[in-house]
Order: structure tokens, then C-alpha cells, then sequence
């Protein structure tokens, strides 16, 4: 990591071009004569990091994780500040096209080359665009029919038979690509069944040369980093106006910089050692292992709750107590670096340009991930970059992480007491939990598979108190607006799990105190935003932060004891006007 860090550096800084064998990758475009000789090639363009016109993913069923499922996609949007631009003699636009002109310029071909090269990719780009958008019109999507989509429990993809799917190509042919990359492959799902047609009109006969130039110009455009000082002085214009700050808790990134555009390259392939990196140096392995230990508490409380459950049925209790003895639980960080990124068989001679490391690991990145596909692997459960900070619940490998950026205060400290690390961490673990039993989690059972492990009754009885909890949390208003109970649902079922069984845990310390427990809870979630982001929190799936602290405080008995909250008061709930779930 360091290696590639150093090594992208000095190539920004550098005077001397070296883009390896970028130009031998260009011409083996150029080189193409018609769509019989690209037919036998996407494979190869695809192994050695060439831009191709779509893509086929392979992705985990988000419905039952055995399984994989490939997905084909046409590409757009890879072009900025051409698409649709009024006049390419203005603003973004020409500074793009200028930087493109002067990136071929580095590459020995000059503008009266370069720039039918340009225009014709913008013209082929903009086809794929509009192909595109006219594919979604004949789909009949709006945002209306989104707004309550669910991934874990909606399809928004037709599933074809992989020869059909050859048989309905004109010119572009992809078997001999799909049986290179994806051998044995069945089915093959689509955006909806006419994509077809858009991609057989997109990849018409006149398009080919055009397809060709749009393929040189991307290639040249996604490695313009890679021409050392002289690519960066290029494309200066069109950069400066284009880069970001990335902000995280690693700290302000600012990509205008060489420093921050070799600390963005090495994230992009180095994640996982930047993470382990991170979470030995700032989290450390007793802090981890203590939350651990905190976690399987958490997790053996809510085992005995439902074991205690008096409303669920012997049936549904042993399928919710076999969830939670299989869940997998990821805290902090990860101690390995996983085979994906584990790049100590690849060598690199000292002069290797970034261009040719880059296909490299790009190439062993696939090669890894296709062998990954052939081999039955255990549920592995959700990973997270540790530098993040966040936690989660994945129902479809019933998996949490908590990320070790959170094991810091006021959400968990060793300076902290007992009651105030259960009052921030604990809660957040606990509400993670919770959600294997919400609304979304508890259509999967132990192993992410999609199914109905619920008897009538208890579903029935479930839902009831859903809603119970979602007429508390509805209409609740605020100077941002009115809290919508259905929209927030989950999250707030989650939250007042997570901080009962807490709570319960909390207690059990000898040294427990109940003001740092809830005060903790409430520092937790404490906040300053603008109004735009106020307005834009209260379409989130989480109620807003004062609501979260406060609704979920009143539904338990030991916030009344402790601030001595009595009927009359702004925040007293009648005993039978209480919400308990879990």
C-alpha cells in the first residue's frame, strides 16, 4: 500500500511520461475492423481494464444469498459535461474537450486526429444516453412507483434464458464473452424485457466507428491521472472545476492536490489494508474485543428475551432464537486482509508504470472474484471500510458491523463509565440486532434466505404492535415538519429495542446509573444542520434525531423513576399508551 502510494506520487510530480502500455491499448481498439472482430474480443477488453458500452454483474440475491445473479446493463453517463451540453464552445464542455485534445496531444496525436475522435465518443455517448432514458420511459417507471421500494423483497429486473438472450442480438454479440467470463451461466436478468431492443439500435451498423472512438476516449479520459505532471498541467481546466473534498473520519481529502489524488488511487485498491491499518492504530485489538464482548452480551440478552417472549409461539421463538444464534457479527475492524486485495503474488518491476500495476490488480481482482463464484463460500456477512462511521444490519446474510470509527466517544470510550458505554455503543449494537426483527428483517431467517419462518398468529401480532408504534412516532410535529410512523417504521422499532435491551444490560453493572445512561443516549444522537438538511432528514427511513431520543425514552418505565416524570409532564406517556416490541 505504501509502495503504491509512494509510487503514484512521484508519477504526478513527475516530468517524465510513462503510461506503459496504454498507446499498444489503443490501437488494438483502433485495430478493430467491424463487430465480428469485437465479438471475439470483449473478454479481453474486459481483462485488461478497457472501457466496453455495458457491463454483467455479478451479484448475491438479495433474497436468498446462496444464490448469484447476473445482471446485464447498458452504459451511460461516462462522459461529463458533454452529455446534452447547448454548445461544446462553452463552459465544461470545452473544458473537457480541450483536455481531451491535449491528453491525445501527450500521446502523439494530434488535434486534427483527435478531435473527429472526441466528437464522434460524444455523439456515441449521447445515443447511449438517450437510448437509455427512452428504455426506462418504455419500462413505465416513475418516481412515484420507487418512492416504497425495497430491494430485499422487490425485483426491478426481468430474468431471460441466457440463449435467448444471445438470439435477440443483432451486431454486438456477447456469447463468446459470457461463456469466457461467466462458463455454465443459465439466466441472465435485464432492466425489463425490451433492453434489448435499445441495445441492438445503439450498436446499429454506423455506429461501429463511433463505438471505437468512444472506447479510445474513455480509455485515455479514466487513466488522465496517469500521465504524470504533464497529464495533470492537461487537464488542469477541466479538473479544477470538477474535484471534490472527500470528508471522513479520516480527515478532509482535497483531490485538487497530487497528494490527495494518490491518497484517493491507493483508497480505491487498498481499502482493506487502509481499514485494518486504521482500526490497529486508532481502535486497537482490547477495544475491539471489549465491544465484542459487549455485542454477544447484547445478542445473549435478546436470546433470553425471547426465550421470556409471551406473545410469540414455540415455533416462531425457536426460528427468532436460531437467527440470532447465527448471526454473524463483524466489530471494529478485520484482523486479514481478504483474498480479493491480497496482492503479494503480484511483482512489479521498479519502472512498472501505474497504468500496467493498475491492469495487473484489476485483472487479479476478477480472476479472484470469478474463481469466488465457481466455490460454494459460507456467509461471510457485511464488511466495512473500519475508517467509517456507522453500523449496520444486512438481513440478506443476517450480519452486522459496527464500524470502528464508532468505538470512540460519547458511543464507547474506556474512559467512559459502564452506564454511558451501554447508553451510546450498546444501543447502537442493540439496535442493529433489532433489526433481524423488523419489519424488512424478519422476512429472512437465519441464513438470509428469504422466507416465511412466522406462524399467522404471531405475524399477526406483530404487526399490531408495528402499528401501535407507528401511530406513536406519526404526526409527530417538528419546526422541519411531520414525522411520517409508516416511513420510519423500522428504524424506530429498532431503536426502542436497542435501547430496552441496553438498558436491561446496564442495570446488571453494580456501578449503574441511570442519568448517564440516558444522557449518553441523548449525546449520542445530538446534532447541528442547516435547514436544507433538516428538511431532507425528514424523508430518511430514521426519525429525526430529537424524536429518536425522546419517543424511544418514554416507552420505558425506568425514564419515569429516574427524572421523576409525572402525569402532566411535557414527556409523560400513560403506562397503556407505551410501545414494547422486543
Amino acid at each position: 500500500m505504501g509502495d503504491y502510494y509512494n509510487r503514484y506520487l512521484a508519477m504526478l510530480n513527475s516530468d517524465q511520461l510513462n503510461v506503459g502500455s496504454l498507446k499498444s491499448d489503443l490501437k488494438s481498439i483502433q485495430d478493430l475492423k467491424y463487430y465480428s472482430d469485437l465479438n471475439s474480443k470483449p473478454a479481453y477488453f474486459d481483462q485488461n481494464s478497457i472501457k466496453l458500452p455495458f457491463s454483467i454483474s455479478a451479484t448475491p440475491d438479495l433474497q436468498d444469498s446462496r444464490k448469484t445473479n447476473y445482471v446485464f446493463s447498458q452504459s451511460s453517463n461516462n462522459i461529463p459535461a458533454t452529455t446534452n451540453a447547448a454548445d461544446f464552445n462553452q463552459g465544461a464542455a470545452k473544458g473537457f474537450i480541450d483536455s481531451m485534445v491535449n491528453l491525445f496531444g501527450l500521446l502523439g496525436i494530434d488535434k486534427n486526429q483527435s478531435m473527429p475522435i472526441i466528437m464522434n465518443a460524444i455523439t456515441f455517448e449521447n445515443s447511449l444516453t438517450s437510448g437509455l432514458v427512452d428504455k426506462q420511459r418504455d419500462n413505465g417507471s416513475s418516481p412515484e412507483d420507487l418512492s416504497s421500494f425495497n430491494p430485499y423483497t422487490t425485483s426491478m429486473y426481468s430474468t431471460m434464458d441466457v440463449n435467448e438472450f444471445y438470439n435477440k442480438q443483432s451486431n454486438l454479440q456477447l456469447k463468446q464473452y459470457v461463456e469466457t467470463m461467466f462458463p455454465g451461466l443459465k439466466q441472465i436478468q435485464l432492466t425489463n424485457p425490451q433492453a434489448l431492443n435499445t441495445y441492438n439500435n445503439i450498436f446499429s451498423l454506423g455506429n461501429f466507428e463511433s463505438l471505437k472512438d468512444w472506447m479510445m476516449l474513455l480509455q485515455v479520459f479514466n487513466n488522465r491521472e496517469l500521465f504524470s505532471q504533464q497529464g495533470v498541467n492537461a487537464t488542469k481546466e477541466f479538473d479544477d472545476n470538477s474535484q471534490t473534498f472527500i470528508i471522513s473520519t479520516l480527515g478532509s481529502v482535497d483531490t485538487t492536490t497530487n497528494v490527495g489524488k494518490s491518497f484517493m488511487a491507493t483508497q480505491q485498491y487498498f481499502l482493506d489494508d487502509m481499514s485494518t491499518l486504521y482500526g490497529k492504530i486508532q481502535v486497537g485489538s482490547k477495544v475491539k474485543n471489549d465491544v465484542l464482548t459487549m455485542t454477544e452480551k447484547i445478542r445473549d440478552a435478546y436470546i433470553q428475551r425471547l426465550n421470556n417472549n409471551t406473545w410469540l409461539s414455540p415455533q416462531t421463538k425457536k426460528a427468532a432464537v436460531n437467527k440470532l444464534e447465527k448471526m454473524i457479527i463483524n466489530v471494529g475492524y478485520q484482523e486479514g486482509i481478504p483474498a480479493l486485495t491480497d496482492y503479494t503474488s503480484l511483482n512489479f518491476s521498479p519502472n512498472e508504470s501505474i497504468y500496467d500495476i493498475n491492469k495487473a490488480i484489476n485483472k487479479y481482482r476478477q480472476d479472484v472474484t470469478l474463481l469466488s463464484l465457481k466455490e460454494k463460500s459460507e456467509r461471510a456477512g457485511i464488511q466495512r471500510a473500519s475508517f467509517e462511521r456507522n453500523a449496520f444490519y444486512d438481513p440478506s446474510s443476517n450480519s452486522i458491523a459496527v464500524d470502528g470509527a464508532m468505538l470512540t466517544a460519547p458511543f464507547f470510550s474506556e474512559s467512559q463509565t459502564v452506564s454511558q458505554n451501554y447508553g451510546g455503543i450498546g444501543i447502537v449494537i442493540g439496535h442493529e440486532i433489532s433489526h433481524a426483527f423488523d419489519p424488512t428483517g424478519a422476512q429472512f431467517d437465519s441464513n438470509g434466505i428469504r422466507s416465511n419462518w412466522w406462524t399467522e398468529a404471531d405475524k399477526e401480532k406483530f404487526n399490531d404492535l408495528s402499528m401501535k408504534m407507528d401511530d406513536e412516532y406519526n404526526g409527530i410535529k417538528m419546526d422541519w415538519g411531520t414525522v411520517n410512523g409508516k416511513n420510519t417504521l423500522s428504524e424506530n422499532v429498532a431503536d426502542n429495542g436497542g435501547l430496552s435491551v441496553a438498558l436491561e444490560l446496564a442495570k446488571q453493572d453494580p456501578s449503574y446509573n441511570a442519568k448517564e445512561f440516558f444522557e449518553n443516549w441523548a449525546r449520542s444522537s445530538r446534532m447541528s444542520v442547516d435547514k436544507f438538511t433538516e428538511e431532507m432528514l425528514m424523508l430518511d427511513s430514521h426519525a429525526p434525531a430529537p424524536v429518536r431520543v425522546n419517543v424511544a425514552v418514554q416507552n420505558q418505565d425506568d425514564f419515569y423513576s429516574t427524572y421523576d416524570v409525572k402525569p402532566g409532564d411535557p414527556m409523560y406517556l400513560a403506562p397503556q399508551d407505551r410501545v414494547s416490541i422486543w
